[in-house]
């Protein structure tokens, strides 16, 4: 599933997307974890990089992540 809730110019842009992994959970478990931490490691440093920002990572966990990014 995905969403997407489009702002002015200069705002910022939300989009959801859930996936669901199918196939073999031995390495398509594994894929789909590594992408996660992947998303979670980028979300924890884009302030490097958008020192304006401020991300909040308000849920972390094994199987899930949610971030608030305000600037």
């Amino acid at each position: 599933a995905r969403s997407e809730v489009f702002s002015p110019p200069g705002q910022w842009n939300l989009r959801v997307q859930v996936l669901d992994w199918r196939g073999d959970t031995v390495t398509g478990g594994r894929t789909a974890l590594e992408a996660l931490e992947w998303a979670r490691m980028a979300l924890a440093s884009c302030h490097l990089t958008a020192p304006a920002v401020s991300p909040s990572i308000t849920t972390s966990d094994a199987m899930s992540l949610a971030t608030v990014i305000s600037d």
